[in-house]
């Protein structure tokens, strides 16, 4: 038997299933006789010519069903010599004959009417129309979660996992595992009985997050409950919502025709955003489990524009949304990257091993030098050659070109402590040059501090053998930032959970009036901060460790204004860089996760790059101390 017409058919959706009618045979002897009256008489011959030819080819053939497979098949091979009328009139009195002789219904056989309508001249099946990013955007955003969270959940998984209006009516909470940084959503109830992975990320993330927290309260398995006033019920959402919902997402957005949007263009905007960005077909039949090519394809709004990596595609340059890349391998602990724009060197450390890395924007070459003792942070200076990096509780000076080889050091200056362990941290440098540099108490491979043991200093030309304690004592110094006028400092203590400004005098390099802009308690966050740097705008951009995330605070308002997920809980520390200054590098750490949690966590400890956030940072400046 030729099955490739039933294999190239075989992936198109189908509701419908066998049913039984449960009439006694002498009914249907009786239903029969009056079912052969009904066709006409003069196209009885015709009709029993059509029923024999079919009974004698299903007999030959072998076959004891009267299956969709087995009829797609059968007018697969008369489509070879009838033209599309011919098709539809032997379908027709098939239908009748089938019905007549052996109580079958094929017009519930959806597949088969698809496959002839396909061969008829002339025919474009009717396809359910895409959103463009900027509509999901603005559903997303705009859109009432009193009213319409269920359904933002629902075109976000639809969108993001290309899910069938049956697999989301299928989903349980158990398919969805929360992995910090998203969502890792499973599918087991495919078409292919191949089992399908994809995570939520981003706003989406939080926005999913809203709805399982509001229905963490009832027990039911099912993921999606029905949705009113912002509570969830016991009762399921119904098939036929889903498949409704694109319409009622259309209409809110006041697009024409939104009778045309249904619950498969989830699916189809899916299809069509990944390879807008640049997914190939492998990428797209592997999202939605489309096996053959020609079907995976029928899903595409468009044509296929270019061929780039898949990952990330969905949540990419179209969707207005963060994108996230891994540019490094993992190490322990990468923290106090800084992006030095006269070599295109993104330098960062990993504190407990004494390692400096460069990282060449352009080629991508990584290099690395090693010193006895933690490192932190690293400064670029004046002279393009040479850093500035603290080294135990000293502050060091390494004269190196970013490549391999063997660095010459000179220690400037070594501050004396009553508190054995303790380190330098963080630092940054002020317009002036001046070196502003943190120190902590002693840490534990457990994560446990010695508390009130750091301090921030400043280092000057002038005080380079006795730099000036700003703010003591601290838990551990971290994060530093200066607006772009120059009269704000920002500050993070760790422990604190806190963010504070203090006025800053530029010319004087004295800081005063401290008071806090932000706290992680009050906005229910995780994790404490750590890393900051902030951009042209002001917003300062924050590493919560142990929080797998960096957000975008408004330090006037202190409003959370953005929140992007990285594939870490451990989150150390971030700036900007590239070109343009508007790609943020982001640092991780794996030093303090167990096995189990590195096997969970395997990007833990690489530096990745975020694109995608429509703003810039501000230029660095460089130590001039020596």
């Amino acid at each position: 038997m030729d099955w490739s017409c039933a294999l190239f058919c075989e992936t198109m959706d189908s509701d419908s299933d066998n049913e039984e009618t449960g009439m006694p045979p002498e009914a249907l002897e009786a239903d029969k006789i009056n079912s052969l009256n009904l066709v006409p008489e003069k196209s009885k011959k015709k009709y029993e010519l059509a029923y024999k030819s079919f009974m004698n080819w299903r007999n030959e053939n072998g076959a004891s069903s009267f299956s969709e497979n087995l009829l797609l098949t059968y007018f697969g091979k008369l489509a070879e010599r009838y033209k599309s009328s011919s098709l539809w009139t032997t379908y027709s009195m098939l239908r009748s004959m089938l019905n007549i002789h052996h109580n079958e219904n094929i017009e519930k056989y959806s597949k088969l009417r698809a496959f002839l309508k396909s061969k008829s001249e002339g025919y474009h099946a009717k396809k359910a129309k895409i959103f463009t990013p900027s509509q999901i955007n603005a559903f997303i955003d705009e859109a009432p979660d009193y009213t319409y969270l269920a359904t933002k959940v629902a075109l976000i998984m639809g969108i993001m996992g290309a899910c069938r209006s049956n697999e989301l009516y299928l989903m349980k909470m158990k398919d969805i595992q929360d992995i910090t940084s998203g969502l890792l959503v499973s599918v087991p109830n495919t078409k292919t009985k191949i089992i399908r992975k994809f995570t939520v990320t981003g706003k989406f993330y939080e926005i999913c997050k809203k709805y399982i927290a509001i229905r963490s309260n009832i027990t039911a398995p099912l993921f999606f409950l029905n949705y009113h006033n912002g509570k969830c019920t016991h009762q399921r959402i119904g098939i036929n919502k889903f498949s409704s919902m694109g319409k009622q997402i259309a209409t809110y957005l006041n697009l024409s025709n939104p009778q045309l949007y249904s619950g498969h263009s989830f699916r189809r905007t899916s299809a069509t955003l990944l390879v807008n960005e640049g997914g190939d077909i492998t990428a797209l039949k592997r999202r939605g489990g489309w096996r053959p090519r020609t079907v995976a394809e029928e899903y595409i709004d468009e044509p296929i524009q270019n061929k780039l990596d898949p990952p990330n595609k969905i949540v990419g340059t179209d969707f207005n949304l963060p994108a996230l890349h891994q540019i490094t391998d993992p190490i322990d602990h990468a923290e106090c990257p800084v992006w030095d724009p006269r070599t295109g060197l993104l330098y960062f450390v990993d504190i407990h091993s004494g390692k400096i890395f460069s990282y060449d924007y352009t080629t991508k070459d990584i290099h690395s030098i090693k010193l006895n003792g933690e490192v932190a942070p690293v400064l670029p200076s004046k002279d393009p050659n040479k850093l500035i990096v603290g080294l135990n509780m000293s502050v060091t000076e390494v004269e190196w070109d970013g490549k391999d080889g063997n660095p010459s050091q000179k220690i400037l200056t070594s501050i004396k402590t009553d508190q054995p362990g303790s380190r330098m941290n963080d630092g940054k440098v002020d317009e002036k040059g001046r070196v502003w540099i943190g120190s902590m108490g002693e840490e534990t491979e457990d994560g446990i501090l010695t508390p009130n043991s750091g301090a921030l200093f400043k280092i000057t030309k002038e005080t380079v053998e006795l730099p000036t304690p700003l703010i003591a004592p601290v838990n551990v110094s971290n994060g530093q930032a200066w607006n772009r006028a120059n009269t704000k400092f920002y500050y993070i203590d760790s422990p604190t959970r806190e963010i504070v400004e203090y006025d800053f005098d530029n010319e004087k390099g004295e800081i005063s009036s401290r008071r806090v802009v932000f706290s992680l308690e009050t906005h229910h966050l995780a994790g404490v901060p750590d890393g900051m740097t902030i951009d042209k705008d002001d917003n300062l951009w924050i590493a919560l460790y142990g929080g797998g995330s960096v957000i975008k605070v408004n330090p006037s308002t202190g409003q959370l204004l953005q929140r992007i997920a990285i594939p870490a809980e451990a989150v150390t520390s971030a700036t900007w860089g590239g070109p343009n200054l508007d790609i943020l590098f982001v640092t991780t750490s794996r030093y303090s996760l167990t096995e189990s949690q590195r096997l969970k966590q395997p990007a833990a400890g690489s530096v990745f790059a975020v694109t995608n956030l429509y703003t810039n940072g501000l230029p660095i400046f460089y130590a001039d101390i020596v």
